[in-house]
């Protein structure tokens, strides 16, 4: 049984019956999708002269040097893309080019957003967009408050980008109640004050705390990453502005004194999350930008660049620049980076990692993290530095996808100018790729069925799981019908054989996912039989899968692999 687990929410493939009305051969087909290995890495880089932040323009191939992992590249494709010289229509002189449009897409982060921050973002790109768009600029909005929403695909259009933000102020923001929620669930138990029980009691309350901050954050983590794979195949340089203050505010944080961190114990909540998210974003050619809205909240805004920085992420213990000092000194406030001093509070650490972590995830993209009063200079500043960049590219051979790589991109003269580009990625396989797409398109509550199929739900049975958080387990039977006659097919001998990818995926009201559990069938027909299979035979997959108890939602999809047609059914449970 193999079984998956994200926060409270599981899905487990339990039992795998496939079975076809036509046959089966288990000979290879060597002319299905996903064997390249080949592959074109485009670096927009923008550059600036410091002395009185214009952009440079001019510049040729030869005057760049471009190295992955330390290894000279030969630049293959060398562009200069000037906004600024199509004039207000954008379009004078030749007719632009896909490349040069900017798919400017705003995400807002409901979940964590308090609504006061939700309307100062919203007044924001209401001003910004009175009037239109720029030159070749393309619009999209998505939203995610426990659900994901669509609210507008790559337009241009003012109306629709006004109503799009009009229906982002109806759905709620959560962020109040998440602040209300999260800290009253954590200051219910008060420590005792007795010496030998007082460090047991702390500790497990601070371990309590960082588990509950890290459901939340990794809720909204992983909605940005479905919203990466909704928007990833739109043409042009595509800039993600995620409105997110990155994780819940609250006034309170469990103390701690030198034996809580020496102990080493916690771990800072998500981070893996978003390194992952920022080189998944930099692989699909995204420039991620992350605007608190809160604004410049409790510490000073130098805490972002300033004291303990992104390194191994743990609260104590380790090697890395996140670890706080070995010493019993202790401060009320920030501490001095230059000392040895550490914050009796546990939120005033979170608020400043908080920052760097948002600030080396939008870095690692080519675009930034941003703490400011001014929500609408933001954005406009976003929209101006991608006026003007030089599009460089270089070709690899990655047999092994998955391994981070770096790059690092100089001039040859002139080491005093700024370049801003991406500075790693990580080539996801082929199978992640449909993956990928596959969860997104679920999550938006994708509900189309080009393939026919249709899902039948058995009877729902429970039992119990003792030692788990949540005892009750449901195994539902499922039946997934795939008309043979909606798939292509490809001759082998005296065989016709096709191949589908099955994909089944779950989330709970709690905003909860499920890890996605994949299957590949191939199917095959006699040629005998092909025409008769073609009017009216169908493949059917037969599966149990296992959830937690509570509403769940259940989806099931199924990709055709010559097509690339993609079928989703869900259903939702309350067990």
């Amino acid at each position: 049984m193999l079984k998956n687990r994200i926060g409270n929410c599981l899905l487990g493939v339990a039992l795998l019956l496939p079975g076809a009305l036509y046959g089966s051969s288990g000979e290879a087909v060597k002319t299905f999708t996903g064997q390249a290995t080949v592959q074109v890495v485009e670096v927009p880089v923008r550059v600036f002269d410091p002395s009185d932040g214009s952009r440079v323009r001019g510049l040729k191939a030869a005057d760049f040097e471009i190295f992955e992992n330390g290894e000279k590249r030969e630049i293959t494709n060398f562009s200069e893309i000037d906004i600024g010289t199509r004039g207000p229509a954008g379009i004078q002189g030749e007719t632009p080019t896909q490349a040069e449009y900017r798919q400017m897409i705003y995400f807002f982060d409901l979940y964590l957003m308090e609504p006061r921050d939700r309307d100062r973002a919203l007044e924001a790109l209401r001003r910004q967009y009175a009037h239109g768009t720029r030159p070749l600029e393309l619009v999209s909005i998505a939203a995610f408050d426990g659900t994901m929403h669509a609210l507008l695909d790559s337009s241009r259009d003012r109306g629709k980008i006004l109503k799009a933000l009009d229906e982002i102020s109806k759905l709620k923001a959560h962020g109040i109640s998440q602040r209300i929620v999260f800290t009253n669930a954590l200051t219910t138990t008060k420590v005792s004050g007795e010496r030998k029980l007082d460090y047991y009691e702390r500790r497990q309350r601070s371990r309590e705390f960082m588990v509950e901050m890290e459901r939340r954050v990794q809720r909204v983590g992983n909605a940005v990453l479905t919203a990466i794979q909704r928007f990833s195949g739109m043409e042009g340089r595509k800039i993600l502005i995620v409105f997110s203050p990155g994780q819940p505010k609250t006034s309170w944080a469990p103390s701690f004194s030198p034996i809580d961190y020496i102990n080493g114990d916690v771990a800072y909540p998500a981070q893996d999350l978003w390194e992952n998210l920022a080189l998944e974003a930099s692989d699909l050619g995204f420039a991620l930008y992350v605007i608190d809205s809160s604004g410049i909240s409790t510490s000073s805004d130098s805490d972002a660049s300033a004291g303990l920085s992104l390194g191994s992420g743990v609260f104590g213990g380790g090697d890395g620049p996140n670890r706080l000092p070995d010493t019993e000194e202790a401060s009320a406030g920030v501490a001095d980076p230059g000392s040895n001093q550490v914050p009796q509070n546990l939120g005033q650490w979170l608020e400043r990692t908080r920052k760097n972590m948002l600030k080396d995830a939008a870095g690692t993209t080519g675009g930034e993290s941003i703490f400011s009063k001014s929500i609408l200079d933001a954005v406009d500043g976003i929209e101006r530095q991608w006026r003007h960049w030089y599009s460089l590219a270089y070709t690899v051979d990655h047999p092994n996808p998955g391994a981070e790589k770096k790059i690092e991109v100089r001039l040859l003269k002139h080491r005093e100018y700024r370049l801003e580009y991406r500075r790693a990625y990580r080539r996801r396989s082929a199978a992640e790729q449909d993956d990928g797409k596959m969860r997104s398109a679920m999550l938006f509550s994708s509900e189309a069925n080009p393939l026919g199929i249709r899902v039948e739900f058995g009877e729902p049975k429970g039992r119990f799981h003792l030692g788990a958080s949540r005892a009750k387990r449901i195994r539902i039977p499922i039946a997934v019908k795939i008309p043979l006659g909606r798939l292509e097919f490809l001759p082998q001998g005296d065989l016709f054989t096709a191949k589908v990818l099955l994909s089944f995926f779950s989330r709970d009201d709690k905003a909860n996912q499920s890890p996605l559990a994949r299957e590949e069938q191939r199917i095959t027909v006699e040629k005998a039989r092909f025409e008769e299979a073609m009017r009216g035979g169908y493949f059917t997959y037969r599966i149990t899968v296992e959830t937690e108890g509570g509403k769940q939602k259940i989806s099931v999809g199924v990709q055709d692999d010559l097509s690339r047609k993609r079928s989703i059914v869900s259903r939702d449970f309350d067990f």
